[in-house]
Order: C-alpha cells, then structure tokens, then sequence
C-alpha cells in the first residue's frame, strides 16, 4: 500500500512539474498498475498454462485405458488451471486502489488540454 502512495505522489509531482517527459511517467505508471493488480495472474499466464497443460496431457496420455483416462497429475493441474480461470474471471472487484489509478490516468490524459 505504501509503494502505491508514494508512486501515486509521484505522478502527481511529474505531472505538475515535469509533464513533458513521457518515458518518467510511462514508467511509473508500469509500476503504479502492476503493483495494483488482484491477484497476481494475467491473462497471458493462463493462456501459457492451457498450452503447457495441452502438451503434458498428450506426452503423458495413457493409452492402454483410452482417451479420458489421464494420470492424476494431469487432472490436478486442469483442475489448478479451472480455477485460475474462474478467479481472473468472477472476482474482479474495483477497490480504492483501483479508483485511484484511473482517476490518475484521466487527469493525466486531460493535463495537456486544460493548459
């Protein structure tokens, strides 16, 4: 929490003072909307983890019981994968911190129009 104020002050210092260098406040904002994520997994991860789930499954597909019968492994990590999913999906709340990152992001892309 402490990290997101004093990013926060710190945009708000680049804006007032130094609000023609672009890369500053592209960078501290990075690190203003990572260090606010949920719950640490993106959207991208999971997609890596379908694929290397996809490659496990056919390296280790048991083929003397048939096709539905994997190896309990398997089966845990599709179930790890299944949550994931459904926690990236059905629990994206907007908290304060959230609010103040896109207040943030608004007076920073009207800043240059109010002068």
């Amino acid at each position: 929490m402490r990290l997101l104020i004093d990013i926060g002050n710190l945009i708000d210092h680049l804006i007032a003072y130094h609000s023609d260098d672009a890369s500053s406040i592209n960078i501290a904002l990075k690190i203003y909307s990572h260090s606010s994520m949920y719950y640490g997994i993106f959207e991208q991860n999971i997609n890596k983890l379908c694929n290397h789930f996809n490659v496990i499954k056919y390296l280790y597909k048991n083929k003397l019981c048939g096709t539905q019968q994997h190896l309990r492994f398997v089966i845990i990590q599709r179930i790890a994968i299944q949550i994931e999913l459904f926690s990236l999906s059905n629990f994206r709340t907007l908290t304060q911190i959230d609010q103040q990152v896109i207040f943030k992001l608004f007076e920073l892309s009207i800043h240059r129009y109010s002068e």
